[in-house]
């Protein structure tokens, strides 16, 4: 998959080529999803590589985002000599990777307050938060090359590997008990099927983190070296709290 990536990244990075590529991939999602939900995708999806974006700036790093028909977008280095996890403190990387979630998030808020108003602006907000709330879910799976995945290897590579594993366990408990603790308000209600095959969707979520999150928080990735110190505790209480908050956001909506 990242042999393709790369490919789609080479042949699609001249100017012409991203007119094209922006083009035919407004094209393609208005096709498969509706005129109004393609436009609200490849928003969404250009958002989230901005949140990348940003956080290349400001660590000062020559940056820019590319439209790649079909998969989307993608932010990256321009300097091709150059790999984000080995010229990024972990500090910075960590940033990297909540940061297009984080757009995703605000997306959702800000579609909370427009499917509050009536006609098409409340029906564009309701499309705004059905689909961030897909791209959050997707990115924030730690599956090793998601963003969530990636997070989550910088988290552990930053603490001696026993209090990795003691993290791990307790992110696990939690994860558990949330998911009995959802399904037990959901079902308990008075609700439509429609909620209740919602709640299993994000049960689906939660579970798909526990082993994945065993794996990624025990990684053996020569690209993230275990360096012990390199953020201090507030800093990883803070993001792990972002990270966090993120999940009740998704869980809520």
């Amino acid at each position: 998959m990242t042999k393709v990536v790369a490919w789609l990244i080479k042949v699609q990075e001249p100017w012409y080529m991203q007119i094209m590529a922006l083009i035919a991939t407004a094209l393609l999602y208005s096709l498969l999803l509706g005129t109004i939900n393609g436009c609200v995708a490849l928003a969404a999806i250009l958002l989230h590589e901005f949140g990348h974006l940003i956080v290349y700036k400001m660590a000062g790093k020559d940056a820019k985002i590319l439209v790649m028909f079909p998969l989307g977008a993608v932010a990256i280095i321009v300097n091709k000599g150059e790999k984000r996890s080995n010229v990024l403190p972990y500090w910075t990387l960590g940033w990297l990777m909540l940061a297009g979630v984080v757009m995703n998030g605000l997306q959702i808020v800000i579609g909370l307050v427009l499917a509050q108003q009536p006609g098409l602006v409340g029906e564009i907000g309701d499309k705004v938060i059905l689909i961030n709330s897909v791209l959050l879910a997707f990115n924030m799976l730690p599956i090793s090359n998601f963003d969530g995945g990636t997070f989550f290897k910088v988290i552990s590579s930053t603490m001696r590997r026993e209090y990795a594993k003691i993290l791990t366990v307790v992110m696990m408990i939690v994860v558990l008990v949330t998911i009995v603790a959802f399904l037990a308000v959901t079902i308990s209600g008075n609700v439509s099927l429609f909620v209740v095959l919602g709640a299993f969707g994000k049960v689906g979520f939660l579970l798909l983190c526990i082993p994945n999150v065993w794996v990624v928080m025990n990684h053996h990735d020569i690209n993230f070296p275990v360096t012990p110190g390199s953020m201090n505790l507030w800093q990883t209480a803070i993001m792990l709290l972002v990270y966090s908050g993120l999940v009740v956001l998704l869980l809520s909506v």
